[in-house]
């Protein structure tokens, strides 16, 4: 299986997927807008034949920005252990069905301009509204199992380019870290819980960083079930 596929649908559009491994959600993006401006700097009677430039490999989160945790970042961590169950997921079946369960949603710029609006009208973002929603419709999905699992586990991604300089946003690469919250279980949506999250968020920007740092302490610190 690769790690990245180009196809090209019948209607003339482009997907490109990739893995995580090698490169963060924008990185796709990056692609697009190359692969854009190659198209229309070509002329119809280029050569098919093409020479693939040589280039060097982007040098490591760690070395242009700094990611050792604090010491409140370490303790932190540690407190995921000491809390009330959380529901992370289903099991994992052991035979892994090939079937995708994907399904794509196309929205309109007017309307996604107006949910934003919305958004930030209750002190909320597009991320952080999503993400009460989400927990939401999971608490109604687990509304059988509530005696079981008082917090849903959720990791939010969060870009670190604009911590490393502008001269990487035009670049394919995996700067990324990510912010683990426990919500507690429930099922009618908040603006206000939404709202704060938002503000969460945006804290962690800087933050968030840490938590690439504690890799290099996995030998220390127990890694959270």
């Amino acid at each position: 299986m690769p790690l990245w596929r180009l196809e090209v649908l019948a209607d003339n559009q482009i997907v490109f997927a990739l893995h995580h491994a090698i490169g963060d959600g924008l990185s796709s993006a990056v692609f697009h807008r190359s692969l854009v401006r190659a198209l229309q700097a070509n002329p119809a009677t280029a050569s098919s034949s093409v020479a693939v430039p040589d280039l060097p490999l982007l040098p490591p989160i760690e070395h242009v920005t700094d990611i050792r945790p604090s010491v409140s970042t370490i303790f932190k961590i540690l407190v995921p252990t000491l809390i009330p169950k959380a529901w992370t997921g289903h099991p994992v079946p052991k035979l892994i069905p090939i079937q995708t369960h994907v399904r794509l949603l196309s929205f309109e710029t007017v309307d996604v301009k107006r949910f934003s609006d919305i958004c930030r009208s209750h002190k909320a973002s597009i991320t952080s509204t999503i993400y009460e929603f989400a927990v939401c419709i999971i608490s109604r999905l687990l509304a059988s199992e509530l005696g079981q699992y008082k917090t849903i586990s959720i990791n939010t991604p969060i870009s670190l380019r604009p911590l490393v300089g502008p001269q990487y946003d035009d670049a394919m690469c995996n700067y990324v870290s990510s912010h683990a919250t426990f919500p507690p279980v429930h099922a009618e949506f908040s603006w206000k819980l939404a709202a704060r999250v938002a503000a969460d968020l945006q804290i962690q920007k800087q933050k968030c960083r840490e938590k690439l740092g504690l890799i290099s302490l996995q030998l220390i610190v127990p890694p959270t079930p």
